[in-house]
């Protein structure tokens, strides 16, 4: 399991969540020859004004979290 961040600046919520949303369609799409199918679970947020660095990687880790307890491959924001 691997944990990446992507950044999109100027980028909206909604905006973000889709394309957070074709690239786990995209990747889920594809077979590798040594692993098979891979899932990708994700999480989206956006910044706010009463933002730190910290408090927007804890908020989109907890959105990650959901999604993977929300059964996988899937993209969960907020």
């Amino acid at each position: 399991m691997e944990e990446f961040i992507v950044l999109l600046p100027f980028c909206y919520l909604e905006k973000a969540t889709i394309i957070a949303e074709s690239i786990r369609i995209a990747l889920a799409s594809q077979v590798f020859d040594e692993i098979g199918q891979v899932t990708l679970s994700i999480g989206v947020t956006e910044s706010r004004n009463e933002d730190t660095p910290t408090s927007i990687l804890d908020r989109v880790d907890q959105l990650l979290y959901d999604s993977k307890r929300g059964g996988k491959n899937r993209v969960t924001s907020g």
